[in-house]
């Protein structure tokens, strides 16, 4: 429809014009946020443009294109058309449950301290709070340092921290 488009509060605060493209993101988001499940709003979408294509071709405002034959006619819609369309596309954004568990929080690494993995640690992990590279030392019993330019005549930076590396990974490895 044309109602008027309310934008979310703070919109104005990013300092530029709102476009037409800002408007219809939020009106199809606000349209989709009245739908139950994924299944309804795909009904929804496909119900409305067909409605909406209906209304153009009573009003002359279908795109006319040449057929096979040559002939100028309406452009057609297919409201099953556009489900298909939605629904493959939606099927890409669908996460596969094996998947899900792989990653989720059902993970299970194997690490070489004799205590093992304790929950808490790797829920800081998922929470981006545990750094990576020692959830490494303790899964792989390894680390690579990062790469940086050095003085090839002077000891390595890295060599400066070996003591210290050593406690860590002897506290994570309770050896």
């Amino acid at each position: 429809g044309d109602e008027e488009v309310k934008m979310p509060s703070g919109w104005q605060d990013q300092g530029r014009e709102t476009t037409v493209r800002d408007q219809l993101l939020v009106k199809v988001a606000g349209f989709l946020s009245k739908q139950t499940s994924q299944d309804e709003a795909v009904e929804a979408i496909c119900a409305a443009a067909d409605k909406q294509y209906k209304a153009d071709v009573e009003a002359g405002l279908v795109p006319v294109v040449k057929g096979e034959d040559g002939e100028e006619r309406a452009e057609e819609f297919s409201k099953e058309a556009l489900k298909e369309a939605l629904n493959t596309s939606l099927a890409q954004y669908t996460l596969n449950p094996k998947d899900a568990t792989a990653v989720g929080v059902a993970t299970e690494l194997k690490t070489e301290a004799p205590a093992g993995l304790p929950e808490k640690l790797m829920q800081l992990y998922r929470d981006g709070k545990f750094d990576w590279l020692l959830l490494n030392v303790m899964v792989n019993k390894s680390i690579w340092c990062p790469t940086q330019i050095e003085d090839l005549d002077a000891p390595s930076a890295y060599e400066c921290g070996r003591d210290i590396r050593a406690r860590v990974y002897r506290v994570l490895l309770e050896s």
